[in-house]
Formats: C-alpha cells, sequence, structure tokens
C-alpha cells in the first residue's frame, strides 16, 4: 500500500468516528475503537487494492470493529447513545441549538425506522457522501442493489419529510 495510514488517520479520522456511530458504537468506546480501526489499518495495509477508496477500505475494517464490541457489549451493559455537540463558527444561540437538535432527532427518528441494509446505503451515499460503487464494494454488495436501496430509502425519506412539512403536522411547527 502506498499511502500513510498516519495522513490517512489525519484525513479520515472524522469519517471513521461518524461511520463507528452509526455502527451503534456510543460514547468512549467510539474514540478507542476509531483508534483499533487505524490500528488494524496499520498492520493490514498490505491488503488494501490501489484504485479502491480509502474511506471504502476504511469503513470495511470499522464495520467489523464495530460488530465485534457488539458481540463484547452482550457481556456489559449498553450505555445511553451520546449526541454529537452543537458546533458553529458562530456563536451558538439557543434557538439555533434547538432547531438543530429537534433537526438531528427527526434524521434520528427517521433512520431508526429504515431497515438496516437500507439504512447503511442511505448514511454511507446520502449522509457520508461515498459513492455507490464504493458501498457496493465496502458491503460486498452487486452495485445495482445499492442503487435499488438507495433509490428505496430516497423515497421513504422525502415521504417522512413530506409528512413532517404537512400543515396537519403540529410537532413540525
Amino acid at each position: 500500500m502506498s499511502m500513510d495510514v498516519s495522513e490517512a488517520y489525519r484525513a479520515h479520522a472524522a469519517f471513521v468516528w461518524r461511520s463507528l456511530r452509526r455502527l451503534g458504537v456510543h460514547g468512549a468506546a467510539t474514540e478507542d475503537l476509531m483508534h483499533d480501526v487505524f490500528v488494524i489499518a496499520h498492520r493490514k495495509q498490505a491488503t488494501y487494492v490501489e484504485g479502491v477508496a480509502i474511506t471504502t477500505w476504511l469503513y470495511g475494517i470499522a464495520r467489523r470493529v464495530a460488530a465485534n464490541d457488539r458481540r463484547k457489549a452482550t457481556r456489559r451493559s449498553a450505555a445511553g447513545p451520546d449526541r454529537l455537540p452543537f458546533v458553529s463558527s458562530e456563536p451558538a444561540t439557543q434557538e439555533r441549538e434547538l432547531d438543530y437538535r429537534r433537526s438531528t432527532a427527526r434524521v434520528d427518528e427517521f433512520l431508526e425506522h429504515l431497515s438496516p441494509d437500507k439504512r447503511v446505503v442511505f448514511e454511507l451515499v446520502d449522509m457520508e457522501g461515498l459513492s455507490c460503487p464504493d458501498v457496493a464494494t465496502a458491503l460486498s454488495l452487486p452495485v445495482q442493489q445499492v442503487y435499488a436501496r438507495l433509490r428505496t430509502a430516497r423515497r421513504r425519506f422525502e415521504a417522512y419529510a413530506a409528512e413532517l412539512a404537512s400543515p396537519t403536522n403540529e410537532e413540525a411547527r
């Protein structure tokens, strides 16, 4: 592998952290497992295939690390999910923070009702910006299946957003 793992860490640590969170890792374990992903990447850098997006390769490692953590979690009590703090370059106002928390809660609610196979595709493509071929590689799926799952998830999200925007929906106000 011609890429430097320390450079990959600087460039992609935030992506790996978000991926682990979406894969169900919460609390202090997120940071620890993020570092584990890069330790494994360093050990297995010979398995990296040139031409494959580094984020695809790192996501595959993160997915296995998160799965191992879930298996271990059955032996320990699980802590509640943490929330990302509101971050802005401008001073935060209570109203903006409240809007951010409401929006985050609505997206989380939508994702909770989406099947796991569609959720992971929706998150990786629409929230993380990966391409469908890269997601297909990371998930070991035919690319057509990724496109189909994404199309279904997007339709459901559009319906969910339309329902929230409906004048009869008091919660949307």
